[in-house]
């Protein structure tokens, strides 16, 4: 086996212990032979210095691009990936800055669930936080990271995102090429314990994912509604969960279509506000103790 882990990496000042805890976990937990293909764009000069020194990384400075949030991430997936599957790399995994391996074996146990059918391992929602696949997958079908707007707009994609729910990330192509294939996927199971909803969270008692470190210092602080400060985020959240259920995925699809921008200031923005605190609250837990963290989300 020559595995290749691809980590597109936007670290900020604030990010150096994660980024540290990342690596380290990834060289602690992995017993195959293992290369990582990490893209330089946006690195500030310090970690570019330190990822080029590291023996398992090779950095690279990847064409640059004017794309933001998933599509820049999707953007420099692609071309990781070909870097790797030309390097002669035998299995593919994806992993975010705050994301890494917490037992040996971890890879191995995931390639274990693929086969002709089953192509990828992921975590809910189809998520490059952790995405495994063998490079047959890759050199046969060619998916992407992320899909056109006229893929986006097509009656199988539609079909796919009301029976699959993916996230809208870099991961979602891999996902929509399975499904048009007839091909399926397994689904790392959340096996830790946290109070908060959707926070961060243990996979397979293999992987663990912060989510959302990228993002943590630098989202806006827009003013939260009042309402939205009354109900509070646990009950918003559980509002939302209840009116995703009950709304046609067409309907759902139509109203972010059309009102996109006024959804995101009522809805995304002081989402992404109240969630950032939470977050913000859960790293500093981690970096403190990360052995004593990990082991409390165990249960």
């Amino acid at each position: 086996m020559k595995l290749g882990i691809l980590a597109v990496y936007m670290v900020r000042e604030e990010h150096e212990k994660l980024l540290e805890l990342h690596l380290s976990r990834i060289e602690q937990h992995t017993t195959v032979p293992y290369t990582i293909y990490g893209s330089a764009n946006r690195l500030l000069p310090q970690y570019r210095q330190r990822l080029k020194q590291h023996p398992k990384v090779r950095l690279h400075e990847l064409p640059a691009t004017d794309l933001r949030g998933p599509e820049e991430h999707s953007y420099y997936l692609e071309r990781l990936v070909r870097l790797a599957i030309e390097d002669g790399a035998s299995h593919i995994v994806t992993l975010h800055v705050d994301s890494f391996p917490i037992r040996d074996g971890w890879v191995e146990a995931l390639i274990g669930k693929l086969s002709a059918s089953c192509v990828f391992s992921t975590i809910a929602g189809i998520n490059t936080a952790c995405l495994v696949f063998h490079r047959d997958f890759y050199v046969k079908y060619r998916p992407t990271f992320l899909l056109s707007e006229e893929e986006q707009k097509s009656a199988k994609y539609k079909k796919y995102f009301q029976e699959v729910a993916p996230i809208r990330h870099s991961g979602i192509g891999y996902g929509f090429k399975a499904y048009q294939e007839g091909l399926s996927w397994h689904y790392m199971r959340k096996s830790s314990r946290y109070a908060e909803l959707d926070g961060p969270a243990i996979y397979d008692d293999l992987v663990f994912h912060l989510r959302g470190a990228v993002s943590l210092f630098v989202v806006p602080s827009p003013r939260t509604p009042g309402l939205l400060r009354k109900i509070g985020y646990t009950r918003f959240e559980s509002f939302l969960r209840v009116m995703r259920a009950i709304i046609p995925t067409p309907i759902k699809l139509l109203l972010r279509a059309r009102f996109d921008r006024p959804l995101k200031f009522l809805i995304d923005r002081p989402r992404i506000a109240l969630e950032v605190g939470h977050m913000v609250a859960a790293c500093d837990r981690l970096l403190q103790d990360p052995a004593s963290y990990i082991e409390q989300l165990r249960g």
